[in-house]
């Protein structure tokens, strides 16, 4: 299986094509214009605007593509009705004026959106702990009070190619999952805990609440690693799922925000890590 090597002493950084990020030219990071390795995970984004989170088992090592935690981000438009659309953005809009880096403490890049909104993606890393925040920079056609910089963290169901054949394989799979749990802290200070046996579709309101100041969850899948997700204060958390909802454990998002109305703008920071 292919692993991710840290290949500082070769590598060549390619100034960015127009529409791109500049990027790695060389290694195991080839493409990349951010990745931070640790023994845990990586953390990379391509230069095509790809941003991902790669858990890294004890004894398998890097998991596949398709359970690896994609990471969105843009701005989103806040609706009378109080929901919030996440604006497209414009194919070929990404840059930066830095260079790609495999041991950066802070970079950043911009991106448009439909509507000509420009935002700033900000990605800090220290102490293994990856931090994201972002800001509008320009609201172009749209009106700036409804704007807001968002990240979703999409944990993707690792369990979907579980078959069962009968009651031995039920019961191989709730054992193998036992230890299984997501833990939740919200803003007002309330928390809620569930684990395998909340088999129930999950109620992203009601877990949600006033909002998500930390998350903690854990998959057998990846041989016990734990996910950290924390806001900072002037941001918060929600959990969803899409149209083919099921348990927790089959799969969610986390959505992240800042809040324009306290804090600085831009200021506020989704910090996350693996352990």
């Amino acid at each position: 299986m292919k692993t991710w090597i840290c290949t500082l002493a070769v590598f060549v950084v390619v100034p960015a094509v127009k529409g791109e990020l500049p990027h790695i030219d060389a290694g195991e990071n080839r493409g990349c214009f951010a990745i931070h390795e640790s023994s845990r995970y990586d953390f990379q984004m391509k230069h095509t605007g790809e941003m991902t989170v790669i858990p890294k088992r004890r004894k398998l090592g890097p998991v596949a593509v398709a359970n690896r935690i994609r990471i969105e981000y843009g701005i989103e438009e806040l609706q009378p009705d109080g929901s919030a659309v996440f604006k497209k953005t414009l194919d070929g809009s990404l840059a930066s004026t830095e260079k790609a880096s495999d041991d950066f403490s802070r970079l950043t890049f911009q991106a448009r959106t439909t509507g000509e909104a420009v935002y700033e993606v900000i990605i800090e890393q220290s102490r293994n702990v990856i931090s994201l925040g972002g800001r509008v920079v320009d609201a172009g056609e749209l009106d700036e009070s409804h704007l807001r910089f968002a990240l979703r963290i999409v944990v993707p169901n690792v369990y979907r190619n579980v078959q069962f054949k009968g009651d031995k394989d039920l019961r191989a799979y709730e054992k193998r999952t036992r230890s299984d749990y997501l833990r939740l802290v919200r803003i007002d200070g309330s928390r809620q805990n569930l684990d395998n046996d909340h088999v129930k579709a999950v109620d992203g309101p009601n877990l949600t609440g006033s909002g998500i100041e930390e998350i903690e969850t854990r998959f057998s899948y990846y041989e016990g690693r734990r996910f950290f997700f924390k806001a900072d204060k002037g941001s918060g958390m929600a959990i969803s799922q899409g149209r083919s909802a099921g348990p927790w454990f089959e799969g969610f998002t986390v959505n992240w925000h800042t809040d324009t109305t306290t804090g600085p703008v831009g200021k506020s920071r989704l910090h996350l890590s693996v352990r």
